[in-house]
């Protein structure tokens, strides 16, 4: 007898999906999933902006204006959990000035015999010899900027004045002086190393740098700073980057909690432009039907870390109540804070931004994984109000060994460092890029990347489609 062939299963319902690279339909796919699973979304601070949150330029003084209104139960929480907390925001409550050179400057007598002690320390590492020559130059200008007070009465009558002239006045004003970027990132790095090695300094020297630090650095340069002496062990270090780390959190937490997508913003276009999301946001805008699809590549507000055994908390009644100041606050109290205890602390579970990014929990790292393979999967790679900052490089090197064959469209109004950033990450020579205009938008090309001066706002499916082309 014949043998009866088997029935053959029903073919799945398969969609065609357009690939934004050549303009052809993608390979039939099975499921609406796998057929956008070949689109990679990644969002940068810069989706956050419609609901007025800062940028990590402006968030310092955001974060103190917060301590000290809104926020002040926040502050009070932490302080009560953290006793003999030294660290304020106050010195960036203005315009963040460089509070160093002003010390230094109006206070030279004070200042320089102590600077010059950390630089006869600081010298038996040939490294910084440099930044020895540098300490020094601005030691005697320091010095220098002060006149006597007989050059003041002359000085005084010179010009019709009858005033007191005083035993001494500065001739720069102190309130005015700022480093240039590369001495002051060359004084920040070296200062944060000599706090490391923190055996070799008094009490009054890491005082100086700890103010140098502070006043010359970001939140998240402080962060970093602060996670890697929390990392050392002093107590006094570890209790600094909880209040960071703890402020930071209720202050985007209080932001955020609650809030709907904004019309004005990607958020709600997400679901219709389709694809696989990942984040380095800590905060959750997203539509409640594409939550699960999102990878928080640098961790979330709605969880916590265990030091101890590493297990993040999801569960926690408190913590999900803690939506507004109050709730905070109360939730704040109910955390491991103790420094004095090692290990059973609580942290956010969010990434610390250091240059290179430890891994804080099994969860942090198979999101990492996860959105590697999904990388390697692309067909187009859509990345939006993202800079490609060198702090970033452990992503930045997915995106460089992602898949030779994708395209990368890159949405950011500024044509300035994140452009080069981008064409160093891919091996693109900036100027083999070809401008053009499309709907009134800057646009730049070249290999596999298409660069676009756009705000996330504007972005869509049809505005993606478009410029791809």
């Amino acid at each position: 007898m014949p043998k009866r062939r088997r029935p053959r299963p029903a073919r799945p319902h398969t969609t065609e999906t357009p690939n934004l690279a050549t303009g052809r339909p993608l390979a039939p796919t099975s499921t609406a999933t796998e057929s956008i699973g070949r689109r990679v979304i990644v969002l940068g601070a810069g989706v956050d902006v419609p609901y007025r949150l800062p940028t990590v330029a402006g968030l310092a003084p955001e974060l103190a204006a917060f301590s000290h209104a809104d926020g002040a139960p926040i502050d009070q929480a932490l302080r009560s959990k953290l006793p003999y907390l030294r660290f304020t925001f106050d010195k960036y409550a203005g315009d963040q000035s460089n509070v160093f050179l002003n010390d230094l400057f109006t206070s030279a007598g004070d200042v320089v015999p102590t600077l010059t002690s950390v630089v006869d320390k600081l010298r038996s590492d040939e490294t910084m010899a440099p930044v020895g020559d540098l300490i020094h130059q601005l030691c005697e200008m320091a010095t220098s900027n002060q006149l006597s007070a007989a050059s003041l009465a002359g000085l005084a009558r010179l010009s019709g004045q009858s005033r007191d002239a005083g035993e001494s006045e500065p001739i720069l004003d102190p309130q005015r002086l700022s480093l240039t970027q590369l001495p002051g990132d060359a004084l920040r790095t070296a200062f944060r190393e000599a706090l490391m090695r923190g055996d070799q300094l008094s009490d009054r020297e890491r005082d100086v740098l700890t103010l140098f630090v502070e006043a010359t650095s970001n939140v998240e340069q402080l962060l970093s700073t602060y996670f890697m002496l929390f990392s050392a062990g002093r107590p006094a270090d570890q209790k600094t980057y909880l209040y960071l780390a703890w402020m930071l959190w209720a202050f985007l937490r209080s932001r955020s909690a609650n809030r709907v997508p904004l019309d004005g913003s990607i958020y709600p276009k997400l679901p219709s432009i389709g694809g696989d999301l990942v984040t380095f946001n800590y905060t959750n805008f997203f539509p409640p039907a594409i939550v699960k699809q999102v990878r928080f590549f640098h961790g979330r507000l709605d969880r916590y870390l265990r030091v101890d055994d590493r297990q993040v908390v999801t569960d926690d009644p408190a913590l999900r109540q803690a939506t507004d100041i109050p709730t905070i606050a109360t939730f704040l109290g109910t955390l491991r804070m103790d420094v004095r205890e090692p290990g059973a602390i609580d942290l956010p579970a969010i990434v610390p931004p250091t240059s290179f990014k430890p891994v804080m929990s099994r969860e942090q790292l198979r999101t990492w994984v996860e959105v590697d393979d999904r990388l390697q999967k692309a067909d187009v790679i859509v990345i939006v109000g993202y800079s490609f900052a060198l702090a970033d490089e452990h992503f930045n090197d997915l995106i460089r060994r992602s898949n030779p064959r994708s395209r990368i469209l890159v949405f950011n109004p500024d044509l300035g460092a994140p452009l080069k950033n981008v064409c160093r990450v891919v091996g693109i020579n900036p100027e083999t890029l070809a401008d053009s205009k499309r709907s009134g938008y800057d646009r730049r090309a070249a290999g596999r990347l298409i660069y676009v001066g756009a705000r996330s706002e504007v972005v869509d499916g049809p505005f993606i489609d478009e410029m791809a082309r």
